[in-house]
């Protein structure tokens, strides 16, 4: 979900941002039709909710079928919303509407809630309508009701998962685009001197913004806690904390926040915490122990920055990037005035697109990588259960909303991770050749660091 909402927000704000502003004369027509476009998805919702749920209560259907029709439900409605979003920006002016208004809002951020506010009621709207489907659809329908503080707890969390882990990588994105052109007057060593130093920032203070945010608490149990920082201990991985992530039972998943050992946290959602064996979370700790021992963010970033970097470069010691596009863009009749945003524009589609197909394949490799680490360890003389790991694995599919055979844009299908585990389990040989892979892999990251290093300090 939040690649789908990443992409819908990154095209409202491109149109937003790229478009030329027009005069609107016509406020008040355009200002109903936006807030009828703005309720169309949660109403939407409401009837869908009622209408489908209320047979589905009634039906004998098996509980498997009832799962896919409320995830086809979902994608329905999920097709409904963007269609609504991309009318108000694209037809209807909205950005036009709001940049005559502009000059009342003082501070940047009030201007981005209110240029982005469709898009946000629409939406929080709709999370509120589904609270009944997503909960109560296998219920009976008299002990629906509307009590506001579930539907709430239920909403915010999605908008904590969602929507602040969706927008914060988009305003990046779109603050280096806007303030690229400006790069120009520093040199490359300048450039990347101040990357790291912004970065290294980031890296230490997003972990505890990121905690704040999901609301996130202690392990109840002190010796659960210990065992689990063992775990991590034993492979030789730094975390300063282990914390609970309350989702009020929505999400069943792990994760690391930071990659400084010093500031780096490892969250571990309610629902793995009450569901999960001891042996079953370990197996997941020591997951996470895999994405951190082999250096899986740093990779990541490398194949984010690596295209920035480049268009960076191309800003300070013009390789043709920008150029070609200019060219491009006049040979084609665009006007000149247009042509810079046009630029800009086509770089921010190009870099989604860029991130979609690269970071979904690396996504499951490295997934695929974590799984053996929990699996086999990363030496010979290290025994780690692999049937925990694939047990855990089973349990997943058990209370995943996603089938065993489909993939997501971060991690592969849960059958073939399971049956990647099977055949190692029954070929030693994939096991070691495996083992010396890790070392292979760090070689890799270190070197293009190396190299963009030299780069920026002798090119």
């Amino acid at each position: 979900m939040n690649l789908f909402l990443t992409l819908v927000f990154a095209v409202c704000c491109a149109a937003s941002e790229y478009s030329l502003p027009v005069w609107v004369d016509d406020w008040s027509v355009r200002l109903v039709a936006i807030m009828v476009l703005t309720l169309i998805a949660p109403l939407a919702a409401v009837l869908q909710t009622r209408w489908v749920a209320g047979r589905l209560v009634r039906s004998k259907a098996s509980y498997d079928i009832q799962s896919l029709i409320v995830r086809r439900l979902s994608q329905a409605h999920c097709l409904i919303w963007a269609i609504s979003s991309l009318l108000i920006f694209l037809m209807f002016g909205w950005s036009s509407m709001v940049g005559e208004l502009r000059g009342l809002f003082r501070l940047p951020i009030v201007y981005e809630i209110l240029l982005l506010s469709p898009l946000l009621v629409s939406l929080v709207g709709s999370w509120l309508a589904f609270f009944d489907i997503q909960q109560f659809y296998g219920r009976p329908k008299s002990e629906w009701s509307l009590n506001w503080s579930k539907r709430w707890s239920f909403a915010s969390v999605r908008i904590r998962v969602h929507l602040v882990t969706m927008l914060v990588p988009l305003i990046i994105v779109f603050t280096g685009i806007r303030f690229a052109g400006s790069l120009s007057q520093f040199s490359m060593a300048q450039i990347v001197l101040g990357g790291a130093i912004a970065g290294l920032w980031g890296s230490a203070m997003i972990p505890y913004l990121f905690m704040m945010i999901w609301d996130t608490g202690e392990i109840a149990d002190a010796k659960q806690s210990q065992r689990l920082h063992d775990v991590f201990r034993k492979s030789n991985v730094a975390v300063t904390q282990i914390r609970v992530w309350k989702t009020g039972h929505q999400i069943a998943n792990a994760a690391v926040a930071g990659f400084l050992p010093g500031f780096r946290m490892v969250v571990l959602t309610d629902t793995l915490m009450q569901y999960f064996s001891g042996g079953e979370i370990a197996a997941i700790v020591r997951h996470e122990a895999g994405h951190i021992k082999l250096m899986h963010l740093p990779l990541k970033m490398f194949f984010v920055l690596l295209p920035m970097v480049a268009l960076i470069a191309d800003q300070t010691h013009h390789f043709g990037i920008h150029h070609g596009m200019s060219l491009l863009l006049d040979q084609g009749g665009v006007p000149e005035a247009l042509v810079p945003e046009m630029v800009q524009a086509m770089i921010a589609v190009c870099f989604i697109v860029y991130l979609f197909f690269v970071l979904r394949w690396l996504n499951h490799r490295l997934e695929h990588e974590a799984d053996l680490f929990a699996a086999v360890g990363d030496s010979p003389d290290e025994c780690c259960p692999s049937q925990d790991t694939q047990a855990a694995l089973s349990k997943l599919a058990l209370i995943s909303p996603h089938p065993v055979d489909r993939s997501t844009f971060l991690h592969p299908s849960i059958e073939n991770r399971i049956a990647l585990l099977s055949s190692v389990q029954q070929d030693e040989s994939l096991s070691i050749e495996f083992q010396r892979s890790f070392r292979r892999r760090n070689v890799v990251i270190t070197l293009p660091w190396v190299v963009l290093l030299v780069l920026a300090v002798f090119g």
